[in-house]
């Protein structure tokens, strides 16, 4: 196992050999990770509810930036390698998001709060689950980029969430879903300039639920039913919060009536 982690560390997942197998969906390795990034994200939400607010903003400053270097770091490698290409510029959502929560992080505003919450931590939430990196085994620079920068993008949301910085408000909701289409329709351009796939605007990623909405709806009316599937896990996503807010209202109305 050491000689393998030295051997295939740096190795493209076209340039593997077929004995180098990668890991399931679910499988061992997939779940370990899921664990250790549900325990780490545990550990860093209480650690960061604790901090005084000009050090959690010092936190978020390091956290957005570390995620910019974790991707400049891997397109280095990439290219070094002789195997970079324009698919790998980050502007899948996930990539876009590394960039929203570093302007979150200097901004600190109800709007980008409420993307990270609806749009950054689900989507990399949902890469997390469903990987389309699995052909690479667990000891590839790859995996564990994937994995931490994913983890990462899941994590300080849920730190934002637990700390009270992020405040879900669904009257954000038409303002989250007009930003996400003023994406679409963007990637959608450059999507048609370079040829590329970002936001799996054209087809579902392998692996992932878009290939039943895909399959449902046909190519025609994908797009449609990527919106609808979206649209509805963001309201879906904004029930939480405001069922709280209104028995929490409806409690204080009851204590005042008292």
């Amino acid at each position: 196992m050491l000689k393998d982690f030295f051997s295939y560390y740096f190795v493209y997942e076209t340039d593997l050999p077929a004995s180098i197998k990668g890991f399931r969906e679910f499988g061992p390795e997939h779940i370990t990770w899921l664990v250790l990034l549900i325990l780490t994200g545990f550990l860093a939400c209480r650690w960061y509810r604790k901090l005084q607010p000009q050090t959690q903003r010092k936190v978020g400053h390091a956290i957005g930036i570390t995620l910019v270097c974790m991707d400049a770091y891997k397109n280095i490698v990439l290219l070094a390698l002789g195997h970079m290409d324009v698919e790998y510029l980050p502007l899948h959502l996930c990539g876009l998001s590394i960039f929203m929560e570093l302007i979150y992080s200097y901004a600190e505003t109800p709007f980008w709060g409420n993307v990270l919450y609806c749009l950054s931590a689900p989507g990399a939430l949902s890469a997390l689950l469903f990987p389309d990196w699995i052909r690479y085994p667990v000891w590839n620079f790859m995996d564990i980029h994937d994995f931490t920068l994913h983890g990462l993008l899941v994590i300080y949301p849920c730190m934002l969430l637990v700390a009270g910085k992020i405040k879900p408000d669904i009257r954000y909701f038409w303002k989250v879903m007009v930003f996400l289409i003023g994406l679409a329709v963007v990637m959608s351009g450059v999507n048609a300039l370079l040829g590329t796939d970002f936001m799996f605007l054209r087809l579902p990623s392998v692996g992932s639920p878009l290939i039943a909405i895909r399959n449902l709806f046909g190519a025609r009316w994908y797009l449609a039913g990527c919106f609808l599937l979206v649209s509805s896990i963001v309201f879906l996503i904004y029930l939480p919060p405001l069922l709280y807010s209104m028995l929490k209202r409806r409690k204080q109305k009851i204590e005042q009536e008292k």
